[in-house]
């Protein structure tokens, strides 16, 4: 799909990796929080769907245990189901926290689940860095997370955020009409770039969460996605997206 972009992107990941060895940065703790509405809350929230030969859930489980720097992961839900779903498929490598059925409205915000997982309760020692991922976006590697927490340790910042340049003009309605804020010309400047938010994955330290209540923000860094992490799954037409990649993937056997 967008084979040389992903090679590139990878290439990439592996320099940052190999500096991170060789100077030997510091070890940080991470705990991975993956929340999950469910369906009974929000219908779009389909953690149980199939997609190809697995649940939606398990897309985004397997990005993130296969990703090696992270040592914990829990998924905050209040599904009864899903619970159920993982403490019986994934005993060993997936907590859960019964989310409280107020915290788990689509008006609410994660980020009171979030300092409740994280410092009220006693199962695990305080991280160094918060990592969310949402389930939405089925089409991710592994190593965009251990990038992301790389760059979080090699430039010392408060928080890392997936992102995909957006080239596409944009307007903004002045009240008196629109008003066109991007250059569409091929003199745009790195400064002049917008780049949209992709792949579901906020990183932040423990200490910026806690001062800051958000899971972005401060010094703010970001890792470049291919624009197969930018599919998400929210509604019909998306589903019919997604199922006809993962068709099209599996009949070729293509790594994604």
């Amino acid at each position: 799909m967008t084979k040389n972009e992903d090679e590139l992107l990878n290439t990439r990941s592996k320099i940052i990796q190999k500096h991170v060895d060789d100077q030997n940065y510091e070890n940080k703790s991470i705990l991975c929080i993956i929340p999950v509405r469910g369906s009974k809350i929000d219908p779009r929230s389909k953690p149980l769907k199939m997609l190809g030969d697995k649940f939606l859930i398990d897309w985004t489980l397997e990005f993130t245990i296969n990703a090696k720097l992270i040592n914990q992961i829990i998924v905050s839900t209040s599904d009864e189901d899903l619970i159920k779903y993982l403490e019986l498929n994934y005993p060993k490598t997936i907590k859960t926290h019964k989310r409280r059925l107020k915290l788990s409205q689509i008006n609410k915000s994660i980020n009171q689940s979030i300092e409740e997982i994280v410092f009220n309760e006693d199962h695990h020692k305080i991280p160094d860095y918060i990592l969310v991922v949402n389930i939405e976006y089925p089409f991710r590697k592994s190593n965009y997370l251990n990038k992301a927490i790389n760059l979080m340790k090699i430039h010392k910042l408060d928080s890392v955020i997936g992102v995909r340049l957006d080239d596409n003009i944009f307007f903004k309605h002045t009240g008196r009409g629109l008003r066109q804020i991007t250059r569409n010309d091929v003199l745009r400047l790195e400064r002049d770039e917008l780049y949209k938010k992709v792949g579901g994955i906020s990183l932040v330290t423990t200490e910026y969460f806690k001062k800051s209540k958000s899971i972005s923000g401060g010094k703010l860094g970001y890792i470049q996605m291919p624009k197969i992490a930018d599919i998400a799954v929210n509604n019909d037409i998306d589903w019919t997206m997604a199922e006809s990649i993962v068709e099209k993937f599996l009949d070729n056997n293509t790594n994604m």
